[in-house]
């Protein structure tokens, strides 16, 4: 086998680990589009765990307008952290994780008010989307050949 070979093979397995990781993130994100079915359970929760009787699922129609508004915002920012870490997507993607699971943990730790709640939630998890997002297409880019 020679050196040109090995490297193929290196090279098809890279993109097919990269694209199956990018495809696992793409299904962490898009869960936050499944507010729809989650609204019920906050609801809910807010209802009969902590006791806000006044709790209408309409409280958490804004969460999915915040979440793309965060994520609007820090596409740009996470573009450029990619630049700043030498191009590599693992720590930016490690920091958009880091700020959702605190603004996660927060919300679990802490008995927020249904609309501070929103908020929390809702910038973290735009947060991560914003950040997210540009180091896979960016980790994604770097399988492409060059030209």
């Amino acid at each position: 086998m020679e050196a040109s070979d090995n490297f193929k093979s290196n090279s098809r397995s890279g993109v097919v680990t990269t694209m199956l990781g990018a495809w696992m993130l793409q299904l962490i994100i898009g869960a936050q589009v499944a507010l729809g079915n989650y609204q019920v359970y906050f609801t809910s929760y807010y209802r009969y765990t902590l006791g806000y009787k006044d709790t209408q699922t309409s409280d958490f129609y804004p969460m999915f307008t915040i979440i793309l508004g965060c994520s609007s915002l820090c596409y740009p920012f996470g573009n450029h952290l990619v630049d700043y870490f030498g191009k590599s997507s693992k720590p930016v993607i490690l920091l958009g994780a880091f700020v959702a699971m605190s603004s996660v943990t927060a919300c679990s730790i802490f008995e927020f008010p249904p609309t501070v709640f929103v908020v929390v939630y809702s910038c973290g998890m735009g947060t991560l989307k914003g950040l997210m997002q540009p180091a896979i297409w960016r980790a994604g880019l770097t399988q492409l050949p060059k030209k």
